[in-house]
């Protein structure tokens, strides 16, 4: 059985700096998402459990101006949405350095 599959968009922006914050505040179960750091955020940004911190890999290269445009894909599995692991963007955290800084999510969403 097929189903028709969308890209579907979050905007995070870090309340408070150095705090991880959940991505999502409902459940999404997704195989990919990607993580788009824009150009011009002091970040870096860091994604992972409710335990991150800035000792995780780092998401957007530091520069004097900012950080440097990034996209990052993260994959569970290349089963798509009938097979195999899966992310649930409400476990997964997100956290910068720098309060105001803006992150872009981009997930698959399966259309019901």
């Amino acid at each position: 059985m097929s189903a028709k599959v969308n890209l579907e968009r979050i905007s995070v922006t870090i309340a408070t700096a150095s705090v991880a914050q959940k991505i999502s505040s409902e459940p999404i179960k997704t195989p990919k998402f990607e993580v788009h750091v824009p150009n011009g955020s002091t970040g870096p940004f860091y994604i992972g459990d409710s335990d991150v911190d800035d000792t995780w890999i780092p998401l957007g290269k530091a520069t004097a101006a900012g950080n440097e445009d990034g996209t990052y894909l993260f994959s569970a599995s290349d089963e798509g949405f009938t097979h195999g692991d899966f992310f649930d963007l409400s476990e997964m955290y997100i956290m910068s350095a720098t309060a105001s800084d803006a992150a872009i999510v981009q997930y698959w969403n399966i259309e019901s």
